[in-house]
């Protein structure tokens, strides 16, 4: 993304990922004197707004991730919907994905450990 674009009250900076139900992005949340968060926007598909079906998929994934709390899940800070597109905002955890490291130790030929 060349520029800053806004987003209802977030301003989205980078595309994280593109996937068949949605968008994720970098974006930052600002408030008061200057306070700044970094968060991520899930935002669904423009296509898929308007289908009520992936909107309650959406809004049943925001209430199930709000439901979870631990160190490497982000928390849900938003639910919403800008000019007819409907998003999650989310926690946004500085890191690889579970998916890409994931991928990249089955390319590597190990197995990534569970533990109890």
């Amino acid at each position: 993304m060349a520029s800053k674009l806004t987003f209802g009250k977030y301003r989205l900076i980078e595309r994280l990922a593109f996937g068949g139900m949605a968008e994720v992005f970098l974006a930052r949340s600002t408030g008061a004197a200057g306070f700044e968060k970094s968060i991520v926007i899930k935002r669904l598909h423009a296509h898929f707004s308007a289908d009520r079906e992936f909107v309650r998929m959406l809004i049943d994934e925001a209430h199930l991730v709000s439901q979870l709390t631990h160190t490497n899940i982000c928390q849900v800070l938003d639910l919403g919907e800008v000019d007819g597109t409907y998003y999650i905002a989310l926690e946004y955890i500085d890191g690889r994905d579970l998916f890409s490291l994931m991928r990249t130790i089955r390319r590597a030929g190990h197995m990534l450990p569970i533990q109890a």
